[in-house]
């Protein structure tokens, strides 16, 4: 029987591109979504982070309020975020803290501030990268009928 359409041919595919479309799918693999999915791994951590970081300043300023003197108040400080840090999950050296007291007084604030690297791409089994970092602070007022030392 004679085919309806006889000036239709069947497709070939030239010589040397047959599976040509697999090779392309596996290089979007590699190339797009495999980067895609470790960079997703890094930022979804980010909000962890940030908790963190807002916890580390808060109780680091409440404990350092109490110091007798601002230099014990700064070591207290940075003792206290970097503890509140490692229960966290995060690597302590990740963490900078500054500590800020104009002057060591009743009724004065003092203020801790919090930065934590931000990791930005999270191989599993190798580490993790970071690009970025977040900062937050945290004030407490020097009790106006404490007395010092």
């Amino acid at each position: 029987m004679d085919s309806p359409h006889p000036e239709r041919a069947t497709p070939t595919a030239p010589s040397g591109e047959a599976g040509f479309i697999a090779l392309e799918w596996a290089l979007a693999i590699v190339t797009l979504l495999i980067p895609m999915v470790l960079i997703g791994a890094g930022v979804s951590r980010w909000p962890e982070h940030q908790q963190a970081a807002r916890a580390a300043a808060a109780e680091a300023a409440r404990a350092a309020v109490v110091a007798p003197t601002a230099e014990e108040a700064d070591g207290i400080a940075r003792t206290v975020a970097a503890e509140v840090a490692a229960h966290y999950g995060i690597d302590p050296s990740a963490v900078a803290i500054a500590f800020a007291a104009p002057t060591w007084d009743w009724g004065e604030e003092i203020t801790v501030t919090v930065t934590v690297e931000m990791p930005t791409l999270d191989v599993p089994g190798i580490g993790s990268w970071s690009a970025t970092d977040w900062s937050t602070s945290s004030t407490q007022r020097i009790e106006d009928y404490r007395g010092f030392g």
